[in-house]
């Protein structure tokens, strides 16, 4: 009879079934190994004496009439000790009729489709989390690589070129104001302001943008060029030829190297920007100008 007890299931039911009336006392069994689902109430038997079993095994379960008890073998109880997890060596007996029906309740709740789905449904979450992170990652990046705004040699100038361009669009029109109540002759009189006021508005956006601008954007490439050829100060100063220079710490100069080949690094990426600053600087100019214009032509019509 004992050879034809396979499951948990079938020995509590002859436990259940025969009581204390039999002389098989108690049946060990281990939990079963299911790596795609958690099983925790499917139990098989095994075979062997009980010797065998605590070596073979960390933990197992003993059923008996009385009830169901986890033993942990010598080996897993030193480990939870170690690990300070002693609590977990204060076993108790569960009721035959309790484990049923702890075990029913649990293949009830299972078979529910949020339950039976919630592991697969949490790992694809936590996987779309890393991804949109991932990507939010690789889109930060780009931004603190291209951006001229996070970069201290374009910042400021960027800042300088949007003030320029702020007084260039405070004149909003190209144009004389028109009033209802005046008359204009065509010939002389319009003719002779509008000039008038295309020549001071020519002389405004020659100021700023030939020289404000023109000065900016020389002004940025000079200090790039400046940190792409640094030059070791002490190596080129005349002045210090054939006199005794002072040694300086290993730790020092070390440092300075590194210093160094970052801000030649940093040098370096500023000169890549470069082109495109310049075209962005363009851009914005040119939308000024087209935000003027459509201004005036809307005053006109």
């Amino acid at each position: 009879m004992l050879k034809t007890i396979k499951t948990g299931d079938v020995a509590i039911s002859f436990f259940a079934k025969y009581g204390n009336t039999t002389p098989i006392k108690f049946i060990n069994c281990i939990q079963k190994v299911d790596t795609e689902k958690f099983r925790p109430y499917d139990l098989e038997v095994i075979s062997g004496n009980e010797n065998q079993k605590e070596s073979a095994f960390d933990e197992y379960y003993t059923i008996s009439a009385h009830g169901i008890v986890k033993v942990y073998s010598e080996r897993m109880k030193k480990t939870l000790k170690a690990e300070g997890r002693e609590d977990l060596l204060s076993t108790e007996v569960v009721g035959l009729s309790d484990w049923m029906h702890e075990s029913t309740l649990f293949n009830i709740i299972t078979n529910i489709t949020f339950f039976k789905s919630y592991t697969t449904t949490k790992i694809f979450g936590i996987w779309k989390k890393n991804v949109r992170y991932r990507n939010f990652i690789k889109i930060r990046q780009k931004l603190v690589r291209d951006s001229f705004i996070s970069k201290p040699t374009f910042a400021e100038n960027l800042m300088e070129v949007n003030r320029c361009l702020f007084d260039l669009g405070q004149n909003k029109t190209i144009f004389s104001k028109i009033s209802d109540n005046k008359a204009w002759d065509m010939k002389t009189e319009f003719n002779y302001e509008q000039d008038q006021t295309r020549k001071i508005a020519n002389t405004q956006y020659e100021n700023i943008i030939a020289n404000k601008m023109t000065v900016i954007v020389r002004k940025v490439q000079n200090e790039i060029y400046e940190k792409c050829n640094l030059k070791d100060v002490d190596d080129q100063d005349e002045m210090k030829f054939g006199q005794q220079v002072k040694q300086k710490p290993m730790n020092l100069k070390r440092r300075e190297e590194e210093e160094k080949v970052y801000l030649l690094q940093i040098g370096n990426r500023d000169r890549e920007r470069l082109p495109n600053f310049i075209k962005l600087i363009d851009y914005v100019m040119i939308e000024t100008l087209v935000s003027i214009s459509h201004n005036s032509m809307t005053i006109l019509l």
